[in-house]
Formats: structure tokens, C-alpha cells, sequence
């Protein structure tokens, strides 16, 4: 069960530092192991034009929490009916994940009165 624990901390911080993994499972999941788990992924050699990539032994994978584990948890923080955190930056994002639409709006600062019915 700490495990789990540890990895909700984990996904609270990328959640508050990266603003993109708010919307987006792979986003998240890419930010949570290459912040957290640097012992099993690594960055390559940079390439010819120096963009540098990130890596993992396919053996090494299991040691790694999923990303349907992630998603499930980021799902938990930010549809907690008491006391939801970090909603999506993304209008279209947050519909499609069932959020109420004046409270996103309202959060954001956004006119609610220039909401589109959908």
C-alpha cells in the first residue's frame, strides 16, 4: 500500500509542476518516471541535432508503475468530489472527463457567460 502512496505523491507533483500532464495520461506518465525513477530510466547520447532521449529496458518495465495506474490515480485527484486538484488546462479535456463546466470556467477566470452549449 506505500507503494501506491508514494506514487500519488509522485503524480501530485508532476500534476502541480507540469501543467500539460494535467490533460494527458502519456504526459503524466512520461513525467512521473523520468522525475522519479531515474534509476530505470535513462537519457541517451544526444543525437546529431542534440535532442536527447529518454529510455528503458524492456525488461526493466514491470519495475515501473503503470500508466493505467496513473491514470487511475489522476483521475482520483482530480474528480474528488470534496476536494477535487489540479483540473485540466484544457476546456475540451476537461468535458470530455465529465467536469462541470462553470466550475472549470470559474476556476480558470473564464466569462461564463461565454461558454459554448455543448
Amino acid at each position: 500500500m506505500s507503494r501506491l502512496k508514494n506514487l500519488k505523491k509522485e503524480i501530485l507533483s508532476c500534476l502541480q509542476q507540469y501543467l500539460s500532464a494535467r490533460n494527458d495520461d502519456k504526459t503524466l506518465t512520461y513525467a512521473v518516471w523520468v522525475n522519479f525513477y531515474n534509476d530505470i530510466v535513462f537519457r541517451l547520447p544526444a543525437d546529431q541535432n542534440g535532442k536527447e532521449e529518454w529510455a528503458i529496458r524492456l525488461n526493466d518495465l514491470y519495475k515501473l508503475p503503470s500508466q493505467d495506474a496513473i491514470k487511475r490515480i489522476r483521475a482520483s485527484i482530480q474528480n474528488n468530489k470534496t476536494k477535487p486538484q489540479y483540473p485540466p488546462t484544457d476546456l475540451a479535456v476537461a468535458i470530455k472527463r465529465g467536469w462541470q463546466e462553470e466550475d472549470w470556467r470559474n476556476f480558470l477566470g473564464l466569462n461564463p457567460e461565454l461558454r459554448k452549449v455543448y
